[in-house]
């Protein structure tokens, strides 16, 4: 066999795997959420069920307008409901407090709120336990503060937990400002299919991974048990800020190694978040989301162990080798095409035809173009921060709020005075000439130190070449 020959075989069969791993997955995923959605409609709601709910709102440089909404949507669902409810808003340290005080001082004096505020900023987490220790509700209602949920859908939520068995539970999550731009409509395209899709097939077995941040609800006495090992997670030897949606959850669901509850997912249970419009904003907001993913990693294969399904573990593998497999993917068909085509064309486009094809047939949206762009988002944008997560997935930074707490630094020197490189390696030139000029001066005055007195005493002026030396030197 040739080398043109090779170039053209082992990319289309690589591009034949990958699609036919890809349309298995999706199919399974379809068919398991509508199992799911079937199985909630045919459960039966006997009884009026109102467990006592606290509500945990967590804010960091958030816009009076943002949770002055996000507050007033828990007003109204805790007028609609009929049982005991509690919100606490913890402010964590924002830099904008000033402006956000008439929103706290509106609901500070509401029945039933406390609002925490003047405290340092140290992480969602942190912001989190404040509210959660002083709490006692049987059911603990985590809101993103960027967050509206729809009132009149928070029972279907609470109806989750009339069995026993379930510690967890989510809602469906849409974009609030999908009509900003085409970024934030692809991205409420994403979430429908994130949502109605891959929690609803995880749901069917008891297992969502996540429950999502914004809107979700963990029973006390499942949480509870694992609080301070939620609050004290590190990842190579420093403490996690981020990911703590994905900890939580799995934390209810492995217990201390053993399957203890279930997650599950409500289709009913509405709530609308802002997400970023812009491409750097929403680069900078899955870099953090695809770190918490990789960080968890060994905490959601330790869940598929106690939770003994076949299609978690699937779905796991897929969610982390499909994409890591179409980022090796690309540049060899780019090579390809590159290589092979000029000699022959239609065998060197199979591969990408292939690829095409899968994504036709997988296609979820009846838009054509969004279809399209999203193809495009998720080469150029989506693949890379998959990339850059696991380069830097040592950080905790947030990127769209600011820095985590342990990454704040000191003061930085000013312009080329600071060098670029680590300690013991090369500097910027600049730095380095200033160095030698000054090592330079030093060794002059030292001279000039041994030399003046001898003059004095000769009688002699001082060495020329030195004095000029001195000259060029002086600023």
């Amino acid at each position: 066999m040739t080398l043109l020959d090779d170039l053209l075989t082992k990319p289309s069969a690589l591009a034949a795997f990958h699609s036919a791993w890809a349309l298995a997955y999706f199919h399974l995923q379809a068919r398991y959420a509508a199992r799911s959605r079937s199985v909630l409609r045919s459960a039966p709601h006997a009884g009026i069920y109102r467990p006592s709910v606290d509500v945990v709102v967590a804010s960091y440089n958030e816009t009076p307008e943002t949770l002055g909404a996000c507050c007033d949507a828990l007003v109204q669902a805790g007028s609609l409901y009929g049982g005991e409810w509690n919100v606490w808003l913890v402010d964590d340290g924002s830099a904008n407090l000033e402006e956000l005080e008439p929103v706290y001082g509106r609901f500070r004096a509401r029945p039933g709120w406390t609002v925490l505020t003047g405290r340092p900023h140290q992480g969602k987490r942190k912001a989190q336990d404040a509210a959660v220790r002083e709490g006692s509700g049987e059911l603990v209602l985590m809101i993103d503060s960027d967050t509206r949920i729809d009132p009149s859908t928070l029972q279907a939520l609470v109806d989750q937990f009339r069995d026993g068995t379930v510690g967890a539970a989510t809602g469906s999550i849409r974009v609030h400002n999908a009509a900003d731009n085409w970024l934030t409509q692809l991205i409420d395209e994403r979430y429908r299919i994130r949502f109605e899709q891959e929690r609803a097939a995880q749901g069917f077995f008891g297992a969502v991974l996540c429950c999502a941040g914004p809107f979700s609800a963990y029973r006390r006495s499942a949480l509870e048990p694992h609080w301070a090992r939620y609050l004290s997670q590190e990842f190579l030897g420093r403490q996690c800020t981020s990911g703590d949606d994905i900890h939580a959850t799995i934390l209810v669901l492995t217990g201390d190694g053993r399957r203890e509850h279930r997650s599950v997912y409500a289709p009913d249970a509405t709530a609308r978040t802002t997400v970023p419009s812009s491409l750097s904003a929403y680069f900078r907001q899955q870099v953090r989301w695809n770190r918490s993913w990789f960080r968890e990693l060994s905490w959601m294969l330790r869940a598929r162990r106690v939770v003994r399904s076949p299609y978690v573990l699937f779905d796991l593998l897929t969610q982390t080798l499909l994409p890591l497999g179409l980022m090796a993917l690309v540049p060899v068909l780019l090579a390809n095409l590159a290589l092979a085509l000029p000699q022959r064309p239609v065998a060197a486009l199979a591969p990408v035809l292939v690829l095409c094809l899968s994504g036709v047939i997988l296609r979820q949206t009846r838009s054509t173009w969004r279809f399209a762009a999203y193809g495009l988002v998720y080469a150029l944008l989506l693949l890379p921060a998959r990339i850059w997560a696991l380069r830097t997935l040592r950080s905790d930074s947030w990127g769209t709020r600011g820095k985590a707490p342990q990454e704040a630094k000191a003061p930085r020197a000013p312009g080329y005075l600071r060098p670029r490189a680590r300690p013991g390696a090369s500097v910027h030139r600049p730095v380095r000439r200033l160095a030698q000029a000054n090592a330079v001066k030093a060794e002059l005055a030292a001279a000039h130190a041994v030399l003046e007195p001898v003059g004095a005493v000769s009688g002699s002026p001082p060495d020329r070449e030195l004095v000029e030396q001195d000259a060029r030197l002086s600023p």
